[in-house]
């Protein structure tokens, strides 16, 4: 019976672990759509040369997810600022 009580407490500990972590993980996607969000607001802004630079900054993850926010022309009119070899990674990972 002890052992009982001893494994339903570490259960209910891992369900609070398990909420508590969710949570966590749905404020962390929040902030970071709110972080895209302000960055493609950037990048709608500058020059497809400036946007470009920017996003040359950024690993491909970022990159990538800032590019689907914009419309398809600035979009495509800020790829062709972009060095070939990344272009084409960028591109890739659009699909």
């Amino acid at each position: 019976e002890q052992v009982q009580r001893m494994a339903r407490e570490a259960s209910a500990r891992l369900e609070d672990v398990e909420n508590s972590l969710g949570q966590q993980v749905v404020a962390l996607k929040k902030s970071r759509d709110a972080m895209l969000d302000q960055l493609s607001d950037e990048l709608k802004t500058q020059t497809p040369s400036a946007a470009a630079t920017l996003l040359l900054s950024l690993d491909n993850e970022l990159a990538t997810l800032s590019l689907k926010r914009l419309p398809t022309v600035k979009r495509r009119l800020i790829l062709e600022q972009i060095p070939v070899k990344r272009r084409i990674e960028l591109t890739n990972l659009l699909r």
